[in-house]
């Protein structure tokens, strides 16, 4: 479960379904960030990397397009160079970048001083990249974009810098560590994420060249197993309101198990009944203390809770102690009695 701000003081109930129309894409941009366990996607990714066959090809790409790109060689540069690097049967990493090979080389002197503004280290990465991705610079280039000029940054300092494509700006939305990439100048973003990305490679023993096959599992995936399919925006799961205990007494017990609970005891063999009326009549039994107007509250949250509330479906927990601070989380698993 992860924890966020929000205001709740308009919810009452113990156990309630709120429509997630209004906040669907709120709470599917927070669950994903927090199902996203990056640690364990890397240690998994990271095997893939044994395959010697996986080092070849870096240090095959790298030495090979990092000398054609060298600042110095740019003015032997030819379109069919260029274009050659575009295609993946020769860049051995990056797919689809072969779409706008034409565009990209049709002019070729344009191009050519791209890339030795790009690469000149004499100026901060961000002065570069807004000179030649600025539309209001003389020397924008329409169709250089990060997704073209980063693997070139990577191939010439391959220590350096990293590459982000959509893939990338994906991963980091779904694992939180830079969400809204597009929200910024590409100028101002790509610096900023540099230093992320550059901590993730040196605490794990990676290479730029070689996260990349994480951002791509990443992409994949949207929960911390590994093996469901990425939740579509478009549907609409559930999204339930549970309050463990009407003082929150159970909270803590349900932080510290990763679970949801409702603080209904002397529930006997409710469980075990599927038909509502014949629920309704069974707790009446087991509390005839209780008013109608209590049954007509409780029976229909506590049946929710056993019947309804399903895999996929997204729980918000207040938490009493703190105000306005909610725990949230995915339901991962079936209703359990005890």
């Amino acid at each position: 479960m992860c924890v966020f701000i929000i205001n709740h003081s308009r919810i009452f109930s113990n156990i309630q379904s709120i429509s997630i129309k209004k906040y669907k894409y709120f709470f599917y941009k927070i669950l994903i960030r927090c199902s996203v366990d990056i640690q364990s996607i890397i240690d998994e990714s990271y095997k893939k990397w044994k395959d010697p066959k996986n080092f070849e090809n870096e240090t095959e790409v790298i030495s090979k397009y990092g000398k054609m790109f060298n600042p110095n060689n740019i003015d032997n540069l030819t379109a069919e160079d260029f274009k050659s690097f575009l295609s993946f049967n020769n860049n051995k990493h990056w797919r689809s970048l072969e779409r706008l090979g034409n565009k990209i080389t049709e002019d070729m002197e344009k191009l050519k001083k791209s890339l030795q503004i790009l690469l000149d280290e004499t100026n901060p990465i961000e002065k570069r990249i807004q000179r030649i991705r600025d539309k209001n610079s003389l020397e924008y280039h329409k169709w250089l974009g990060v997704a073209y000029y980063t693997p070139i940054l990577l191939v010439v300092y391959p220590k350096k810098y990293p590459v982000v494509n959509d893939i990338v700006k994906q991963a980091l939305e779904k694992t939180g560590i830079y969400p809204n990439y597009d929200s910024k100048p590409e100028w101002i973003a790509y610096p900023e994420v540099i230093p992320l990305i550059k901590d993730i490679v040196e605490k794990n023993n990676l290479s730029f060249w070689q996260i990349d096959q994480i951002w791509y599992d990443i992409d994949q995936i949207d929960s911390i197993n590994g093996n469901e399919k990425p939740i579509d925006p478009t549907t609409e799961p559930n999204l339930w309101l549970v309050r463990a205990g009407e003082r929150g007494q159970g909270v803590q017990t349900s932080l510290n198990n990763n679970c949801i609970r409702i603080g209904y005891d002397g529930l006997p063999g409710l469980h075990q009944i599927k038909i509502f009326n014949n629920f309704k009549e069974h707790f009446k039994k087991t509390h005839p203390g209780d008013s109608e107007r209590r049954v007509g509250q409780v029976v229909p949250q506590i049946w929710d809770f056993m019947h309804n509330v399903k895999n996929g479906d997204f729980v918000i927990l207040p938490l009493p102690q703190k105000l306005k601070l909610m725990a949230v989380g995915k339901v991962i698993g079936d209703y359990q009695f005890g």
